[in-house]
């Protein structure tokens, strides 16, 4: 077993790095990097995060600050169509392929087994689990989970100089 008492920093000190007493918190809360960044794009700002994603060779970035506002997204990327979701529960965003199908919104649930589902334009309501969406009426019918990660803009854009930024390109 690990234990987190490792002599270089007192147990309390390792929480969540959103919390204030954490020991990340200052660093996450300028807005500059505490480090040179030699490539640099002024498309945003140094530090917000990013949603990226990479699809066929073409590379975006979603702001997770429009991502919040804009909980489910539909939108292409190298050819494909796909649906950023992101559910009020905390989870965090998710990129899923949509097949043509448009989706409209999304409805947390109560009963603890499903933390919350997407509606499509016609209706149907797909569960939103870790590797795909599945449609609650027919579970046979899926729509996989694309990878994607967050990533402060400095760093996503000093790996992927031709990216793209959603609602800016």
């Amino acid at each position: 077993m690990l234990d987190i008492d490792t002599g270089l920093y007192p147990p309390a000190l390792y929480e969540p790095e959103w919390e204030p007493q954490s020991i990340y918190y200052g660093v996450r809360q300028q807005p500059v990097t505490s480090f040179p960044v030699w490539q640099k794009s002024d498309r945003l700002p140094e530090k917000p995060e990013v949603l990226g994603l990479i699809v066929n060779g073409d590379a975006r970035a979603y702001p997770t600050e429009i991502l919040q506002r804009q909980p489910v997204l539909n939108d292409s990327l190298g050819g494909r169509d796909l649906v950023v979701i992101t559910p009020g529960d905390g989870a965090g965003s998710r990129v899923f392929q949509r097949d043509g199908q448009e989706f409209a919104t999304v409805r947390p649930s109560g009963d603890g087994a499903i933390k919350a589902t997407v509606v499509d334009h016609a209706g149907t309501e797909w569960r939103i689990e870790e590797d795909a969406l599945v449609q609650v009426a027919d579970p046979t019918q899926r729509l996989v989970r694309l990878p994607s990660h967050v990533s402060y803009w400095f760093g996503w854009y000093a790996f992927h100089t031709s990216t793209s930024v959603y609602w800016l390109d």
